[in-house]
């Protein structure tokens, strides 16, 4: 589930020439170097981890930099604008899902694209989107 949804944040952010900022992540399972059952030896993190890092998802080492998302925090970091992210455009995908393209000509409005934060609920599978609208259509009878 966190895979899809990154997936898609990362597909319309190079898309719009912006950022993505990782949803809040849930981990199940804590990540260290050496083989564990879930949890660091003594260690006392609960599980499972609210708001993990993306680090514990994703290999975000071997992203390409100008592809690597901002961390959940970046948005709560004393030095972000505050005031540009209460001004944000909101975009509610599910009205949108019919096309990759109708989704991308939505976050290109002039109201959205002048936002420095854009915040995009219910995004659906932009790769899956996008793969079938690139795909032939079927002609009825096998043609």
């Amino acid at each position: 589930w966190h895979v899809l949804r990154v997936r898609s944040g990362l597909l319309l952010a190079r898309a719009l020439r912006r950022r993505l900022v990782f949803p809040r992540l849930m981990c199940g399972l804590d990540t260290w170097f050496a083989p564990h059952l879930g949890r660091i030896p003594f260690g006392n993190t609960l599980l499972p981890i609210q708001d993990c890092p993306a680090d514990h998802v994703f290999r975000l080492d071997k992203m390409p930099e100008a592809w690597r998302p901002r961390e959940t925090s970046f948005l709560t970091h004393p030095r972000f604008n505050h005031t540009a992210y209460e001004n944000r455009a909101r975009v509610d995908a599910s009205v949108l899902s019919e096309s990759a393209a109708q989704l991308l000509t939505a976050l290109s409005e002039p109201a959205v694209a002048s936002s420095l934060v854009v915040e995009v609920s219910h995004v659906p599978d932009v790769f899956w989107l996008a793969r079938a609208a690139s795909w032939p259509q079927q002609q009825p009878g096998g043609g």
